[in-house]
């Protein structure tokens, strides 16, 4: 809160204040010593004496480069800042399914950490064929993950996702929730959040207040949701108020605007102290650790709005610096700033300033690091810890991955989808073929790399996903990239959907390799809503498409 009181910014108000940041890079070596990481250097040490790294997908070459890249930042940040500071927290993204930052892709040679996400665990059904339970499913799979994750390295995981995905043509959510039924995604938050805590995991449930009821993408403006109190605790607030309580759960707070909320037709939540200081604070008594969702996102960063969105009202976000402040303001410990060095260095002065300028209260910032501080103790960091070495770190490894494989196979096969009456394609691949759409970026939330199919003198023929690749690959059959067009091949057609119903022209597809093919399997992956077509839903990875192939080939 704004006082009055001018304050002289020590070093030890600097360190405290570098506690309230998580930031990334963009270096890939494991001995930090390429060009790329220099920055996070500098941002680790005097002045700015970084708390807390976020680790993104591109820093992530492999299991053995990103352990070795995770201990190195430990070890600077113990020699930079001294015994007497706490270890980082090193964060990530990893819900699994689509947005992995530590799977790495088909190719590359290099084992990461793979498990289903969220929706399709979502539509696991209890049977009794499995000893597992659908929700002791989502337990084990995210206990599985972070189990993986901690010998990397990694204590702070952002996920599970909590958004309720009500708005069925939401961009930026979709496959990324566990469903539409808020007690249903409640109860599976819940048992994600068990499962990473078991694991020594740090959870971090995601977006508050809810990111579900939108058709906009606040990676690229501004949603606004029109609901007031009342009836976000029907609906979006129900998963996160069922993990309020639990030790070593943080939450995340979006993007979007909430005017029956906040007061402000266009205050990002984020931002807003009536949703973090008194609507997850005090009136649902959320205690731990408050982080932003990335402030280089649209919603905050863009400062200039379109005439289209000029029209309806918004002007444009605050920038990214003024954003770093209001979200302290608003009682959040964290904020995130994952790219732009510049901007990372700015938003850490413009905090400095509203600081010392008395707009940040020299008490206000202490608590959010002794809830930093608590959270650190909480998953028992220590330099000693973080820097080790383990000589048996890769027998462990390889251990780990032969009981987490288990695991990973039960919840993908689990997990499709199959209309009743289906029956499988006959086993001629000579006369099958396998039409994927041309890989198209899902949202900004979604880094993943592209395969490219080439004719056979080399030229470019079309992109395909590396799941759709891979799925090729094991079917051994003819693949056909669709997309404007599509070079319709006859006999029995196997027709892949990517969250197909916001799609005209994959439908405009499918209606030609209908007519020209003598039976079609629809596949449905991604969002599975495509309800009048589909014939398996699952979402769009290679270790998931290739349990569709058993069913839908005879």
């Amino acid at each position: 809160m704004t006082t009055s009181t001018k304050v002289q910014l020590t070093d030890e108000l600097k360190r405290a204040i570098g506690q309230r940041f998580v930031l990334g890079f963009h270096g890939t070596s494991s001995k930090l010593d390429d060009a790329a990481s220099k920055n996070i250097k500098t941002l680790l040490g005097a002045p700015y004496y970084l708390g807390n790294v976020i680790m993104m997908k591109r820093n992530v070459e492999g299991k053995d480069e990103v352990r070795e890249m995770i201990r190195s930042l430990q070890s600077h940040a113990r020699q930079v800042q001294g015994e007497e500071a706490k270890p980082l927290l090193i964060g990530t993204d990893q819900e699994g399914g689509l947005v992995s930052a530590f799977t790495v892709p088909p190719g590359k040679g290099k084992e990461g950490v793979t498990h289903p996400g969220a929706m399709p665990l979502g539509r696991v059904k209890d049977d009794d064929k499995y000893e597992t339970s659908a929700l002791e499913m989502t337990r084990k799979t995210y206990e599985a993950s972070g189990k993986e994750l901690a010998m990397l390295g990694v204590n702070w995981v952002y996920a599970p996702v909590g958004d309720v995905n009500t708005d069925k043509r939401n961009p930026v959510i979709g496959v990324r929730s566990f469903g539409e039924e808020p007690e249903k995604v409640a109860k599976h938050v819940a048992k994600a959040c068990e499962g990473l805590g078991q694991a020594g995991i740090a959870s971090c449930v995601k977006h508050f207040p809810g990111h579900g009821d939108t058709s906009v993408d606040s990676h690229l403006g501004m949603p606004v949701i029109r609901k007031g109190r009342e009836q976000l605790r029907k609906e979006e607030l129900v998963p996160f108020e069922g993990v309020v309580g639990v030790k070593g759960v943080t939450v995340m707070t979006g993007h979007m605007a909430m005017p029956e909320v906040t007061g402000k037709t266009y205050e990002p939540c984020s931002l807003s102290r009536e949703v973090t200081k008194k609507l997850l604070r005090e009136e649902m008594g959320f205690e731990g650790v408050v982080v932003t969702d990335c402030l280089e996102m649209d919603a905050i960063a863009r400062t200039e709005a379109s005439d289209k969105e000029k029209e309806g009202g918004w002007e444009g976000g605050c920038g990214i610096e003024e954003g770093a402040v209001k979200a302290i303001e608003a009682d959040a410990d964290v904020v995130m700033i994952c790219h732009t060095f510049e901007k990372q260095v700015g938003a850490i002065r413009k905090v400095w300033e509203a600081v010392e300028d008395g707009r940040i209260g020299v008490e206000e910032l202490m608590k959010g690091v002794e809830r930093v501080k608590k959270l650190k103790d909480w998953l028992g960091l220590t330099w000693d810890k973080v820097t080790r070495e383990d000589e048996h770190w890769e027998k462990r490894w390889k251990e780990l991955k032969r009981e987490n494989a288990a695991i990973a196979e039960e919840g993908y096969r689990r997990s499709v989808v199959v209309r009743d009456g289906f029956v499988p394609l006959e086993k001629d691949l000579a006369k099958t073929t396998l039409y994927t759409p041309a890989n198209e970026s899902i949202n900004l939330a979604v880094d993943d790399a592209e395969g490219v199919l080439r004719t056979k003198d080399g030229k470019v023929r079309n992109t395909a996903g590396p799941s759709f690749v891979a799925m090729a690959t094991k079917l051994g059959c003819k693949h056909v990239v669709y997309r404007d067009s599509v070079d319709v091949q006859g006999g029995q057609g196997i027709f892949v959907f990517r969250n197909g119903a916001t799609s005209e022209w994959q439908q405009r597809a499918l209606l030609a390799v209908e007519k020209g093919s003598s039976r079609v399997v629809v596949v449905s992956c991604g969002t599975p809503y495509e309800a009048s077509y589909d014939v398996a839903a699952m979402e769009s990875t290679a270790a998931a498409l290739s349990h569709v192939l058993s069913l839908v080939i005879r």
